[in-house]
């Protein structure tokens, strides 16, 4: 069944249906990976183009999501609800070191994003007004950028309990290692929704997209 751009899954001919029934049990059903992803090509790319390399990583994270489909599952009561097209939403430094919430429209190509992106960052929202006009919306990715450090793990707090399926994703400090740049990607997502070898599905989609910037950005 249809629901805007989005459309509930059959779970009685689902074939994870033993899955999602086994971790609906669980207080807990999340969990996290975290990965270093070469990013010396689009890295190189930004600096030669001047482009913004979080846009390249906003960009490049949200275009791997939405290929992988399990990243666009979304608990709805007892019922899995497919979005068509999800979007970033992320946090944003303020001047007092306070941070503020962003939402980013999803698009086909890195010109329009990046166009819209700079615009997009003129109405960021304080947490509270942030709660209030996502409550109708989740059809998002959650984004939390740390640019001052490079990480290992990665946690982010949670509300709904096992409800709430969004995917959330960290995104850390790049650095030098060798001749090239790593950068630690950390992911974060139901298990009710999503299993190892989705996120891996993801992981291989996001490193040939930073693999080839001159095909992927333009």
């Amino acid at each position: 069944m249809k629901v805007g751009m989005a459309y509930f899954l059959d779970i009685d001919s689902w074939d994870r249906k033993a899955h999602f029934e086994f971790y609906a049990t669980f207080e807990d059903p999340y969990y996290n990976m975290s990965v270093e992803l070469d990013v010396t090509a689009a890295l190189a790319f930004s600096q030669q183009h001047d482009l913004s390399f979080f846009h390249i990583c906003l960009f490049l994270s949200i275009t791997a999501a939405n290929q992988t489909k399990e990243f666009r599952y979304r608990l709805r009561d007892d019922k899995v609800l497919v979005h068509e097209l999800i979007h970033p939403s992320c946090t944003l430094l303020n001047d007092n070191h306070t941070f503020s919430f962003c939402e980013f429209t999803t698009m086909d190509n890195f010109v329009d994003f990046d166009r819209l992106a700079a615009l997009a960052k003129q109405h960021k929202k304080l947490p509270a007004e942030e709660a209030n006009s996502a409550k109708m919306r989740d059809d998002l990715i959650y984004f939390s950028v740390i640019p001052w450090v490079s990480f290992k793990t990665f946690t982010h707090p949670k509300q709904g309990g096992i409800k709430n399926a969004i995917p959330r994703m960290g995104i850390g400090k790049y650095f030098a290692q060798g001749s090239g740049y790593k950068m630690p990607l950390s992911v974060e997502v139901n298990h009710m929704c999503v299993d190892g070898y989705h996120l891996g599905q993801f992981f291989q989609t996001l490193q040939a997209l930073f693999d080839k910037p001159e095909t992927s950005l333009v």
